[in-house]
């Protein structure tokens, strides 16, 4: 190893401008050495494994080619951004926990960063944004927008690179791409157009041309005929694809490992004077041999793990485990069942019977909008479709759950996972506000099971019901039980857990119920306690039988305050209770990345807090 790189402390690097001074092999080096060390942090802290090891050249060749304390670095979803960190001075010791840095990009941290990512497929859009204010500013920086396959085929990135803005205001779109196949351009002479047509010689030629040109009729008419003469000659030599026919310049494809050539396409790419594309191509986990194999997704975001084990495994006390057992169960004896997701089989663990039921298991990529009308197509012609989407995602398809789904109230059921704190992957991925936009949408049942046996009654539920449902489930382990309660269950009821006639009662629902009722029967305290399993629609009987309580606790630690508990409260209100309520609930704001039990003590929501008082 190079005598510069054995001196290099990855986490004493301050800026990127050393990448200037190190060679090639060197660079290649350096690589490596970046790429043991994410496997490393990541190990120990979990995050985004695959993505990252994937771009380490890539990022590399980005910060040698631009100076990102002037130009613009967008990158799409973010999860790919370690290597950025680390380049422009941030240690991944305390990657995604409380008080170190986000696994997203994080503009309080870094003027290298500036903007925040966490969902995908807005990045061009953004970066449209930036680059018209840069424009009608007259300012001199170049946008560059790093996004990956999936993404790009996003609708929104469509919706962008469709805008005439993209022709007026120059960005640079690097396409990483580590699946799908975009045409080639085929042969020297296609090679030789490429080369002139992003050579500032050429460009400086074609802007004076069309200047010289555009002061009469006649100069205009020659002008227009030359550049369709000059696109028909192109055209013959080019195959044609998706960012050719936007009229975008198209470099690629590049082999996303190979710094050198990565640069020279960076450097094409600037003195092109309309919007570009760089297609790259690289390889996912790149560097670690599980991830590198893996084609399921299973290393694509990691707990911590060992490094020389072979295989992640799934966690098979969890509700997504769970639910997706019971889904199985259903799909063997009902044709008309099917599920969908919008990229998160494996996070919702129904990739392990994708083979076995390949026409009912439906992953439609990155499109949750595509996601949700799809299912009201499908419901309005006899079939039952069931959507496993994460709660932070359910809220680009707000429209779809009110237009296509609920305004006709069809039989289609949400298993929205992740509802509530999800902890490490910080603000963009917290599942906290779903509960309160659903409760406002008319025709939504949402409901939330405590503990397993409660799980396997609302699944049989929705199966039998008829309308629009929703099952909220947190990222959590399932509680196995053997309640008998919940057999004669209904839609809208809630179910005593504990009663004694008490003057105080606890509102809640969830798996911390069961957290209440182990807390209130060690310290004997003197309260009961309801499962209000369905947030929508409540019978209102329940709410008469409540106003005999002298204290009324509302407990909801899976959403913010202006859900559950201001429904209850302004039910409570209809009925003029005036004895005491106290609420709890997640304030309505974004939280910061930390583990889920810091979520909820600095929320404070500890139930050892809640009942203190009751001791």
């Amino acid at each position: 190893m190079s005598k510069k790189l054995v001196d290099i402390d990855i986490n004493a690097i301050e800026n990127p401008y050393f990448l200037k001074d190190l060679s090639y092999k060197e660079l290649d080096l350096l690589s490596n050495k970046i790429r043991n060390y994410i496997i490393e942090v990541v190990s120990k802290n979990g995050g985004h494994l695959s993505s990252n090891l994937g771009v380490v050249e890539a990022t590399i060749a980005l910060n040698r080619v631009f100076d990102f304390k002037k130009d613009k670095l967008l990158f799409d979803v973010g999860h790919q951004c370690y290597t950025h960190k680390i380049l422009t001075g941030r240690s991944l010791e305390k990657l995604r926990k409380k008080d170190g840095v986000s696994g997203f990009p994080k503009k309080s941290e870094s003027i290298y960063d500036c903007f925040e990512s966490g969902h995908s497929s807005n990045s061009i859009s953004n970066a449209l944004g930036f680059a018209l204010k840069r424009d009608i500013s007259n300012a001199n920086y170049d946008i560059v927008v790093f996004i990956g396959d999936s993404s790009i085929s996003n609708g929104l990135s469509f919706e962008a690179l469709n805008d005439d803005l993209i022709q007026k205001h120059k960005i640079i779109i690097v396409l990483n791409d580590n699946d799908m196949s975009i045409s080639k351009t085929v042969g020297s002479t296609s090679r030789f157009l490429q080369k002139i047509s992003t050579s500032v010689l050429y460009n400086k030629l074609k802007v004076s041309y069309k200047n010289s040109l555009s002061k009469n009729k006649l100069g205009k008419w020659i002008y227009r005929t030359s550049y369709k003469f000059k696109n028909f000659i192109k055209n013959l030599f080019f195959r044609k694809n998706l960012f050719t026919l936007m009229n975008l310049n198209y470099i690629g494809v590049i082999d996303g490992h190979n710094i050198k050539a990565i640069e020279r396409a960076l450097n094409k790419a600037k003195n092109s004077t309309k919007s570009v594309i760089v297609h790259i191509k690289t390889i996912k986990g790149l560097g670690y041999k599980f991830a590198q194999e893996d084609e399921e997704g299973y290393y694509h975001g990691v707990a911590p793990f060992k490094i020389n084990k072979d295989k992640l495994f799934l966690n098979s006390k969890s509700y997504s485990y769970l639910y997706a057992n019971y889904m199985k169960e259903i799909l063997k004896k009902d044709k008309d069942v099917f599920l969908l997701s919008p990229a998160t089989l494996v996070g919702s663990d129904l990739e392990r019977f994708k083979n076995e039921f390949p026409e009912q298991i439906i992953d439609v990529g990155i499109a949750e909008e595509h996601c949700l009308s799809l299912a009201a197509g499908m419901a309005l012609n006899g079939l039952k479709p069931y959507i496993f989407i994460y709660s932070t995602f359910l809220q680009r398809a707000f429209d779809q759950i009110i237009h296509d789904i609920a305004r006709d109230n069809l039989n289609v059921t949400l298993m929205i996972d992740r509802s509530g704190f999800v902890g490490e992957d910080g603000p963009s991925h917290m599942g906290i506000f779903d509960e309160s936009f659903l409760l406002e949408v008319p025709n939504t049942i949402v409901s939330m099971a405590s503990c397993k046996s409660l799980a396997k009654k609302l699944i049989e539920i929705s199966y039998l019901n008829k309308n629009f449902m929703c099952i909220r489930f947190p990222k959590d382990n399932y509680i196995d039980d053997s309640e008998d309660i919940y057999n004669d269950l209904k839609i809208g009821e809630w179910k005593y857990v504990l009663k004694h006639d008490f003057d105080s009662v606890v509102l809640t629902f969830g798996p911390c119920l069961n957290e209440f009722k182990k807390y209130i029967i060690q310290n004997n305290l003197n309260i009961d306690l309801i499962n209000c399993v369905f947030q929508n629609p409540i019978n209102e009987q329940h709410i008469k039988d409540l106003l005999k309580y002298k204290t009324i606790i509302i407990y909801n630690g899976y959403g913010v305050e202006n859900g559950f508990n201001f429904k209850i409260i302004s039910l409570l209100n209809k009925y003029n209770f005036s004895n005491k309520v106290i609420s709890y609930a997640i304030k309505n704001k974004f939280l910061e990345h930390q583990t889920i039990y810091e979520c909820v003590q600095s929320e404070n929501l500890l139930i050892s807090d809640v009942l203190k008082d009751f001791k």
